[in-house]
């Protein structure tokens, strides 16, 4: 670790040099990336400092293996994408047969459900779908008092977690959110997969190629650059600190009762399959 700004600046210049090369050494960055951490963690936690300077002066946190090296260090935990994925895999058929349990669905909640059949990709989008129901305050007391709602206005998009775009368009210019968001981007031709994105205050930081990269990224960003959950969003992230990652936050995030009901149905659902 960096113990004095001459040292920090000679590593900073480092990375600089090896991601001018035409194949960089990623093993060589990662490892400048940890020497560097504890002064780095100190600056954005002290001065807050914007996204877009964190990424001029860091910009080796554009890279997802980067960033999932870094929330291991903020954590403490190693392997954190790989539990992430592990755990998520494992809660999905839990969020999709609770909400598949539903008597009188509405709407919205129906129509999250309706790629349960389909390939892995499609199940965990509809795991998401659904958790976004069920976990963020939204459209659901709007829609039980007849009300239309004004927050979920594309059929695709995921209130506060998730951004549908075509293919071309500009983040920027479509997304209304500058809190940390999926960006989904999707092909007129129906054969071409979906491709992944984190924006942050309306920008793209990071790509992904699998949803459920996407999803540990979504989570990872709000660590790795101190970023507040939305508020509306905390029982979903609460979710995935328990859950996926066993971070007992209670006392930094409170449980909901909303949170404990829907949490508890899930595990039953795992205790008894």
């Amino acid at each position: 670790m960096d113990d004095d700004e001459e040292s920090h600046t000679r590593h900073l210049n480092l990375i600089k040099a090896e991601l001018a090369k035409s194949t960089p050494d990623m093993d060589r960055a990662k490892e400048l990336m940890c020497r560097t951490f504890s002064r780095r963690r100190t600056w954005l936690l002290e001065e807050q400092p914007p996204i877009q300077e964190v990424l001029a002066k860091y910009p080796l946190l554009k890279r997802l293996t980067i960033v999932s090296s870094e929330l291991d260090y903020v954590i403490a935990e190693e392997n954190c994408r790989e539990k992430f994925i592990d755990n998520w895999q494992l809660y999905q058929p839990a969020i999709i047969a609770y909400s598949n349990a539903h008597k009188n669905k509405p709407a919205a909640l129906k129509d999250a459900l309706r790629d349960i059949d389909g390939d892995a990709e499609a199940v965990s989008l509809t795991a998401l779908r659904c958790a976004g129901y069920l976990l963020t305050t939204k459209t659901r007391k709007k829609e039980e008092k007849g009300k239309p709602s004004q927050e979920n206005e594309a059929a695709d998009d995921i209130p506060f977690l998730m951004k549908e775009i075509m293919r071309g368009e500009k983040v920027e210019d479509v997304c209304t959110d500058v809190n940390p968001m999926i960006i989904r981007v999707i092909d007129a031709d129906e054969d071409v997969d979906p491709q992944y994105a984190i924006a942050i205050e309306k920008q793209t930081i990071l790509t992904c190629c699998h949803l459920q990269s996407a999803i540990f990224a979504l989570f990872a960003v709000h660590y790795v650059f101190d970023i507040e959950y939305h508020p509306k969003a905390k029982d979903f992230y609460l979710l995935v600190e328990e859950k996926m990652f066993g971070i007992k936050g209670g006392g930094v995030t409170p449980r909901t009762v909303n949170y404990v009901n829907v949490v508890t149905s899930m595990e039953t659902y795992l205790d008894q399959n």
